[in-house]
């Protein structure tokens, strides 16, 4: 299936953030995402990066990079430079948000912290990503998205009871972070249209990684209890969901309500069961729902997940087998939704060859924004977003001689390395 290509110029692609412009200093994941997806609503992204590139670029895969760079503009500084922070402060005097992911303490120092940047630009959105934020015991403290799973309570309650606590494989702190930022800077922009007044937005992993298990932390907060490991059951503990072995792998049910619950006995034939909704419910005989499991766990037994799929599906009964990532992203759901959208690749030798990046996340009236342009190579747009942000020729020739600025098409040298 060929997946829709996005266009900011089509008048059905939603882009309400046209106008907006960004001054990006992030690295790696959280913070460039969060930049991300506030280009595919429209926003004009530049992202300032060291002469090499931010570390991530120089990982050795262009689609690590681009996930979250899609559609930025590059601009190359040498933040060692001695003109190099009054030249970023010329730029954030122009932009309407200020993004940095440095370690909490780093900016300030630079003459970037918010003190610093809300005097040049009264009316600026400073948005700052951090592990554990710039406040609290904690605040202040480096980290990354594993070492923040050790703090956030959710190793403990992964995997299966007597093994040791186990993280989430995917940097998922790392990616929440960027949505949670997003979500702040969306915020603080209507803040400041309510109140005329800048806004600093002070987002951390940890906090996100406290909010994606909300109900157990509330719990845990209130009572003492941390949550017991689940496995592969599900959160509910209804006696129908949770991970049932098939002939060709695991698969996924949730029977939840009686009504389900009857429709899989149904489904999977067993008659004894067809007459006891009531062992879907919390507090029904834990002998009869140790008997009821232990007819389930045979039936599944007999036929693949695939088939499962399909007919549990068919009667209103949740139910997915287990997919990879590969697999699930080459079923076309992805596509159809635009959650994968094909963009033309300039540096591949074949002019047809596409890669699919990620879109928005949510459809606005049907459509979900996606990116229009791979990510462009270091300090590429250097000239052009000097001049677009007020800088005059002789200025931008002074700041590339003097290596405070380096230019897609400007050689490197080995003094100004040195800087």
């Amino acid at each position: 299936m060929t997946s829709p290509k996005a266009s900011r110029s089509d008048g059905d692609v939603p882009v309400p953030l046209t106008g907006l412009r960004i001054v990006d200093m992030g690295q790696v994941l959280a913070t460039p995402f969060a930049t991300y997806l506030l280009g595919l609503l429209g926003a004009e992204v530049i992202k300032i990066e060291p002469i090499e590139g931010e570390w991530f670029r120089q990982m050795g895969t262009g689609l690590a990079f681009a996930t979250q760079n899609a559609g930025k503009r590059s601009i190359a500084i040498n933040m060692r430079a001695p003109k190099a922070t009054e030249t970023v402060l010329s730029l954030i005097d122009s932009a309407d948000v200020f993004v940095q992911g440095f370690a909490p303490g780093t900016a300030e120092p630079m003459g970037l912290g918010w003190d610093e940047v809300s005097a040049r630009n009264p009316n600026i959105i400073y948005g700052s990503l951090s592990a554990f934020g710039q406040t609290g015991p904690f605040g202040g403290r480096l980290g990354f998205d594993h070492v923040v799973q050790a703090m956030s309570g959710i190793m403990p309650a992964t995997g299966f009871e007597g093994q040791p606590p186990t993280k989430v494989g995917s940097p998922y702190l790392d990616y929440g972070g960027g949505l949670l930022l997003a979500f702040g800077l969306m915020a603080g922009l209507l803040e400041r249209q309510r109140t005329g007044s800048g806004v600093h937005i002070d987002a951390a992993m940890l906090d996100v990684g406290l909010l994606l298990n909300a109900s157990a932390m509330v719990r845990a907060a209130n009572t003492g209890m941390d949550p017991v490991r689940t496995g592969n059951d599900a959160f509910s503990g209804a006696v129908a969901s949770g991970a049932f072995e098939t002939t060709d792998g695991l698969l996924m049910v949730a029977a939840n309500k009686p009504a389900q619950f009857l429709r899989l006995a149904e489904t999977l034939e067993l008659e004894e069961l067809e007459n006891s909704p009531e062992l879907a419910l919390p507090r029904a005989d834990p002998e009869r729902v140790a008997a009821a499991r232990a007819l389930m766990v045979e039936r599944f037994a007999t036929r693949s997940a695939a088939e499962w799929e399909v007919a549990l599906n068919a009667v209103g009964v949740p139910a997915a087998r287990v997919r990879g990532l590969a697999e699930v992203t080459s079923e076309g759901h992805t596509q159809a939704r635009g959650l994968l959208q094909e963009v033309a690749d300039p540096c591949e030798q074949d002019p047809a060859r596409t890669t699919q990046l990620p879109g928005l996340g949510v459809q606005i009236n049907g459509v979900m924004p996606g990116p229009v342009s791979m990510p462009p190579m270091v300090g590429s747009d250097s000239r052009a977003v000097l001049e677009d942000f007020g800088f005059d020729t002789e200025d931008i020739a002074q700041l590339i001689r003097d290596g405070t600025v380096f230019a897609f098409d400007q050689p490197v040298s080995a003094e100004t390395e040195r800087i």
